[in-house]
């Protein structure tokens, strides 16, 4: 799978961030505000319905933000939807949430959506740019996602080692098909993740050069297996999914914008 181009030595590791090891450098203009809801499962086509009403009811009332929908196509809990959108400052989340008190639609959401959702989860997500290679045109419609659910120790040597691979990986074997984003979440448990964009399922294939190629060409196979050993410090668990964008379900999506 195309996700394992960057993970192929590393599938079971995990990555300290934020005030947890690793200090993160993210650029204030890509802030996502992050929702989860879980539908109930016999109730997708009403929920469907209700999210229509309750956007344009948003529509009608001036919102102009842009939410992106996801789904699930592979992973647990297929019954799932994820709405993104891109904040900017930090002072934005205020920003607009005043202007969403003001459209007063929220009992449309509340008569319309709620009684399909049995639960509910809301993130802000930060990326790491520096280390990350997200050229223009990484957008999807498929999303590889990788999450590591974090020791909450501090493991310096851990961000350090990703920092190493990343940069390494930048130099040679960053590419339009070889892409990734190093994304940190806000809210629950410690979480890092690490999303690639493609096209297609043909498009997760291995690539020819793995990230191991590139490594072994800079260092020997005890450096590398050291460096993997640092790069694991933390590690309590992980999960693998892939989701796709759906437009019907998205709002104000820009023509021909699949981001």
């Amino acid at each position: 799978m195309k996700l394992r181009k960057l993970l192929v030595a590393v599938a079971a590791c995990a990555l300290p961030f934020g005030a947890f090891a690793d200090e993160h450098e993210t650029p204030e203009d890509f802030i996502m505000d992050v929702w989860i809801f879980h539908v109930e499962s016999d109730d997708w086509a009403d929920f469907m319905d209700g999210m229509e009403d309750f956007w344009e009811a948003r529509g009608k009332a001036g919102d102009d933000v842009t939410w992106v929908a996801y789904r699930p196509v592979i992973g647990k809990g297929m019954n799932r939807i994820m709405y993104r959108r891109v904040v900017g400052q930090w002072a934005d989340m205020d920003d607009y949430q005043a202007k969403v008190n003001e459209m007063e639609t929220g009992d449309v959401f509340l008569e319309k959506v709620a009684p399909h959702i049995e639960d509910t989860e809301r993130y802000i997500e930060e990326t790491d740019y520096e280390n990350s290679h997200w050229p223009e045109g990484s957008d999807g419609p498929m999303f590889g996602v990788t999450t590591w659910y974090l020791d909450e120790s501090v493991n310096p040597q851990a961000g350090e080692a990703r920092r190493a691979i990343s940069q390494m990986l930048k130099e040679d074997w960053a590419s339009d098909e070889n892409n990734w984003l190093w994304i940190y979440r806000t809210g629950g448990k410690p979480v890092l993740q690490i999303v690639t964009s493609f096209e297609n399922w043909a498009a997760m294939a291995e690539p020819e050069k793995t990230v191991n190629d590139v490594m072994m060409e800079k260092m020997s196979e005890e450096e590398m297996m050291g460096m993997f050993t640092d790069f694991n410090a933390g590690k309590k668990a992980s999960s693998f999914e892939v989701w796709r964008i759906e437009e019907d379900m998205s709002f104000n999506l820009p023509s021909g914008d699949d981001e």
